[in-house]
């Protein structure tokens, strides 16, 4: 925009036609929205603020005949929308506006709604079986849109061994793999898991609803019922404190013998935060602190925040373990710790991932994709 108000264009005037101009295709903007724009600047006039709607019904008529033309047929768009099958060649320019768009998780999930979720809605009769999928698919929208990108860009856009090269094509490379810091991921986990233990305290202290057990002929019936005896929850969370101290001290010993003996990891680039931040886990501890509260307000009986507290009391003693003995050692991630705790041994070292990249200047005539996996640069050449 500051390269527009340079050239001399009204700022408002360039507003109005890039708006205008989102009616075609982001890659075909890419190619051609520069001449275009200019175009309809100098059609406007050199006193014009905004595009007329001639201009404007003109602009959109094109955008959306231009979408028309690159969008594949229905047959080819069926199979790629509902069975993921790999889009033709012709249309891989569509599917990377598809793939790149903001909303592509949520279409995802559509080729899973339309062949196995409404069918069996309809058969059961049951809207509730649609619940799941669309909290699925919330879900993917705000914490893993990149994951399912790279996975379809690699299936859908990238050059197979084979095919013609040309310049933009996205072509598959080496990347390092992300892996979180093993010392600030075990103090979000403390942080996280703590606020468990105090909800779960107050709820078997003054939670009013207990669960009682009855025998009857066929075996037994539980139901809830006024509490009558409390030590049954408090017992149970200091059985699990002494069990989760036991496994801290293993978990300590485990970690003194392996961490000096970790291989170096040249594939890895490690990250102090997730991509999203710790968002995640603040809205996991308060989801976690709802059944305490039901329970302190007798709307559900004494135990779902009891459970939830237990496993956080034999996690976090081992975490606090882990987060000293990892304060000092910037290079481990958080895998790392994992490994080393449940399977008692040294991590492997990374592989690289695969990741895309476009292809920069012109690419030779007749050019084709290698028949391997990871080309080297010379290949472009």
């Amino acid at each position: 925009m500051a390269a527009d108000a340079a050239s001399g264009v009204d700022p408002r005037l360039a507003r109005s036609v890039r708006r205008w101009l989102r009616a075609y295709p982001p890659r075909w903007r890419m190619v051609h929205g520069e001449e275009v724009f200019w175009l309809v600047v100098e059609l406007a006039g050199p006193q014009a603020q905004r595009v007329g709607a001639r201009a404007a019904f003109d602009l959109v008529r094109g955008g959306w005949a231009t979408r028309w033309r690159t969008h594949p047929p229905l047959v080819t768009w069926l199979l790629y929308r509902v069975l993921d099958r790999r889009i033709p060649i012709g249309y891989r320019a569509w599917a990377q506006d598809d793939i790149d768009g903001v909303l592509h998780p949520v279409r995802l999930m559509i080729g899973t709604m339309a062949l196995v979720v409404l069918p069996f809605a309809v058969l059961t009769r049951d809207a509730g079986v649609l619940w799941a999928p669309i909290g699925v698919v919330a879900v993917s929208v705000v914490f893993w849109p990149a994951v399912h990108r790279n996975r379809d860009l690699l299936k859908h856009v990238a050059p197979q061994p084979g095919e013609p090269l040309r310049e933009g094509d996205l072509l598959t490379v080496e990347a390092p793999r992300d892996r979180l810091a093993a010392a600030p991921t075990a103090t979000v986990l403390i942080g996280a898991l703590g606020v468990l233990v105090p909800g779960a305290i107050l709820a078997a202290a003054l939670g009013r609803v207990g669960t009682s057990f009855r025998w009857i002929p066929a075996g037994f019936e539980v139901d809830s019922a006024p509490v009558v005896d409390r030590a049954p929850a408090f017992v149970v969370l200091v059985v699990a404190l002494l069990i989760g101290l036991w496994w801290a001290r293993r978990a300590e010993r485990r970690l003194a013998l392996l961490l000096p003996a970790r291989l170096p990891q040249p594939h890895r680039r490690l990250r102090r935060r997730p991509t999203l931040g710790w968002t995640g886990p603040v809205v996991g501890a308060a989801l976690g602190l709802v059944p305490a509260g039901a329970e302190l307000l007798g709307a559900v009986a004494i135990g779902p925040s009891v459970v939830l507290a237990v496993a956080a009391l034999l996690m976090i003693p081992s975490a606090v373990v882990a987060r000293q003995r990892v304060r000092d050692v910037p290079d481990v991630a958080a895998t790392d710790v994992w490994a080393m705790l449940l399977r008692s041994e040294v991590p492997p070292v990374d592989s690289p991932l695969p990741a895309l990249r476009p292809v920069e200047g012109p690419v030779p005539e007749g050019l084709v994709m290698p028949d391997w996996s990871h080309p080297p640069q010379a290949a472009l050449g």
